[in-house]
Formats: C-alpha cells, structure tokens, sequence
C-alpha cells in the first residue's frame, strides 16, 4: 500500500504528472563520471565535497584527468546496448557528480536542427532552433532564441551546418567580445560518437570547409526524446519541437506558392 501511495505522488521529476504516470515505470537510469587520466596512474584516494565536486587523490597529491565527462544512460530494450541521455564534458579541475557542471561557463546554447526527408525544388531544407542561456550566479537564466532556415544538396548534413552557422556568430571577429572570448556550452542531439573529437580538436565539424571548434567552445550532448530526464533534454527537446513546426510552416508556404504557380500558369 505504501508503494501504491507513492505511485500518486507528483513525480520527482518535476513534470507535475503522478508518479505512476511519468517515471514509476521507467528503466533505471545509471549515472557516471567517465574520466581518462592521459597516462596510468594508481588513485588511492577519493574526496567528495558538498557540491558533489570530485577530486582524485594519490597519496594526498591531486591527481587531474586529462578529460572528464558526466554521462547518464540506460540499457535499450532486448540487450541493443546503452541509451545515453546526456553526456556534458567536464572542467578537470572542478569536476562535479551532477549538472551544476553547467553552470561553470559563461553561456549555453541549446540547438536541434530538422531537415526535410525528401529533396524540394532539388535541395534539402532544413531549420536550426537555437536556444540561448547565460550563467547568473547559479541559475540558467534563457535570454534569446534564433530560428535559421536554410538550403542544402547533400543529404544528412543540415545538424553540422545548424552548428557551423552558429559558430560563425559566435566568431569574435563578427561579434567582439569586451576582453577575452567567453566559455561557451553548445548541447546538442547530433553526432554523440564524435563529440569527443570535436571538443579535442582531433576532428574537424567539416572536413570540406576546415571547420573546427575555437578552444572558448565545447560540445555537449542532450537527448531530444527523454526531455522528463533533465533541465538539458527538456530544453534541447522543445527546440526540436519548434524546429519541427517551423520546417512544417516552410513546406506548407512552398507548397502553396508551387500551386500558385501551377495554377497561374494553367490559366495563362
């Protein structure tokens, strides 16, 4: 009965939904802090602050990571591996066991791009939600929002394209910074085998433009469709839910204004 109960509570989450109908029944979620300390090295000791800040301890010497990540996940349905939720690169030296990770840069950008499956007037079209946060005190505190539409003729590319023209306005030379570029967070749902890559400069965003992320930049990673999970999904997913309806309005006007056309010319 006291299981029962709880199952009526509002769920943990947030959502304002009753347990029963929001997380009661989901898989358990495993959180963890994947880190690569460059070399081996023997950690004897582990210390953990109120903060949930993690330091690495060799006989009382700090031991720094040479990159660190927060990564929470869950196993998929009949053994077809792991789902990660999110996956946030973490500052070495202040590595934390929950998001206030977040909260050490200067700016996050939330982004999702949708693109058209079929090709409209020969070219894909696709359109890029950007949602944009500053860090005030310890609060994501949402400040603007921008909507680009745009045109391509490859396929599967409209993601990288929605992240390299955000770059380009964040380039100090198209938008100068007062004294030194900010640290800057961009989540995003694209490409989470390589966001490792991206972020250590191993790889560039386009090979065929040379673009690589500036080192003020990391990539983060946030699933669209498990937005209950975290501030992160529940943002990156309303950015797909706009970038969806915004790519349905585009079609519908091209749509109309190719009947127009037609029905112009059948008159003429």
């Amino acid at each position: 009965m006291g299981q029962g109960k709880d199952r009526n509570e509002p769920c943990h989450c947030g959502s304002g939904k009753k347990q029963k109908k929001c997380c009661a029944d989901k898989k358990p979620r495993e959180t963890s802090l994947l880190m690569d300390m460059g070399e081996k090295k023997v950690i004897n000791r582990l210390k953990f602050d109120k903060k949930g800040q993690v330091t690495l301890l060799t006989d009382e010497v700090t031991q720094i990571p040479k990159t660190a990540k927060l990564i929470r996940s869950l196993k998929k349905n009949k053994n077809k591996g792991i789902k990660q939720i999110f996956n946030v690169p973490q500052d070495t030296s202040d590595m934390r066991l929950d998001l206030s990770s977040i909260l050490l840069v200067d700016f996050v950008y939330f982004i999702d791009t949708n693109t058209t499956a079929e090709k409209i007037n020969g070219k894909y079209m696709s359109v890029s939600v950007v949602h944009i946060y500053k860090i005030q005190g310890e609060e994501l505190i949402g400040i603007d929002s921008i909507t680009k539409n745009f045109s391509h003729e490859e396929k599967g590319i409209g993601e990288k394209i929605g992240i390299i023209e955000l770059l380009k306005l964040l380039d100090p030379q198209t938008k100068p910074w007062d004294v030194i570029p900010p640290k800057i967070t961009i989540i995003t749902d694209h490409d989470l085998g390589n966001l490792a890559k991206y972020n250590s400069g191993e790889l560039p965003l386009s090979i065929e433009h040379n673009v690589y992320l500036p080192p003020n930049i990391q990539l983060a990673y946030a699933s669209a469709d498990k937005r209950n999970d975290s501030v992160l999904n529940k943002i990156i997913s309303q950015c797909d839910q706009e970038a969806t309806k915004t790519l349905h309005n585009r079609r519908s006007k091209r749509s109309s204004l190719n009947n127009r056309d037609k029905l112009g010319h059948g008159q003429i």
